[in-house]
């Protein structure tokens, strides 16, 4: 959650049954970025989702450290810059915490770097930051580059971004889900 307690998001497993006593069919990871309204509701954002091949449940989920003071929010002139800066992050190399999730179609989630990075062309349809200026999300179209070995692959992806101490942009979530042709 941002640090002005204004955005946030949560990932986890999900899974489809055709009914409470059958097993399921389907598995996956689901993200789904939460915004606080001006009268104190929560609402989804963005909602998306991979899908994979059935995995274990964790015994323990980890949950980040949330802060425990509200920051104010960022003034406008930094805010804007903020901005700026996670929208160059979204189209540099990717710079990954290390707590980092990766959620890629037909693969199980990934801790950390991505250990084989597709090379992708990115086309970003959107940007939005929290009040405190620390914490955002991207998202867009990207699709594989061209090769004589594989054919072009489309997908929607999302990114979920984190400033470290040093103001440098941290991807936390990112996520690739399969798009059909444009």
């Amino acid at each position: 959650i941002a640090a002005s307690g204004d955005l946030g998001y949560i990932t986890g497993p999900w899974e489809i049954r055709r009914s409470a006593n059958e097993n399921a069919v389907a598995f996956g990871h689901y993200l789904t970025v939460w915004k606080l309204q001006p009268e104190g509701a929560w609402k989804v954002a963005l909602d998306n989702g991979v899908s994979h091949r059935r995995v274990e449940p964790p015994a323990v989920v980890a949950s980040l450290p949330l802060v425990s003071q509200i920051a104010p929010e960022a003034e406008p002139g930094k805010a804007q810059a903020a901005l700026d800066a996670l929208k160059n992050a979204d189209l540099a190399e990717l710079n990954y915490a290390d707590h980092a999730i990766v959620l890629r179609e037909g693969a199980v989630p990934e801790r950390g770097k991505l250990s084989r990075i597709l090379p992708l062309k990115v086309q970003p349809q959107g940007a939005h930051l929290s009040k405190s200026a620390d914490f955002g999300y991207t998202y867009g179209m990207a699709e594989t580059l061209p090769s004589e070995s594989a054919s072009v692959s489309f997908f929607n992806y999302v990114r979920i971004w984190k400033r470290d101490a040093t103001g440098s942009w941290r991807l936390e979530v990112d996520m690739l889900s399969e798009a059909p042709k444009p």
